[in-house]
């Protein structure tokens, strides 16, 4: 299935058996496109549709920013700081360590791996109460 920015041309809506069929499909490609963002991104596409109302202004939010950003860098680069990652940082207005360069090695205390995981809870369940 094509899509253009998610959204699926009409010659595709038509060749379904069912408006059943066609409403899948459409739900479907929203949720791949959804899928495919960065988180603070996902939690605006909330916003758009009424859940919740500016997610970039709470300090949770740019928590769980770093948070996810952080664990991208343990999956793909070995834990090691990217421009990427400050940047992102920089976006959201969370502040980070004045002596983080490019490719020092970020470490996780045991009491950074607790808040995150409140972190994650607390979105999680504002996220669970708005859907």
């Amino acid at each position: 299935m094509s899509s253009f920015w998610g959204v699926l041309y009409i010659s595709e809506i038509l060749s379904y058996n069912s408006f059943e069929d066609a409403k899948k499909a459409i739900i479907d490609s929203e949720i791949d496109e959804v899928l495919r963002d960065n988180h603070l991104e996902q939690l605006h596409w909330f916003e758009k549709r009424g859940f919740g109302n500016s997610y970039d202004k709470e300090q949770i939010i740019k928590e769980f920013v770093e948070i996810t950003q952080r664990r991208n860098l343990f999956v793909h680069s070995d834990g090691k700081v990217t421009m990427q990652y400050i940047n992102c940082c920089k976006e959201i207005g969370y502040k980070l360590s004045t002596d983080l360069t490019v490719g020092c090695d970020l470490m996780v205390q045991h009491s950074y791996h607790v808040h995150a995981c409140n972190v994650i809870e607390e979105v999680g369940l504002k996220l669970a109460i708005l859907v």
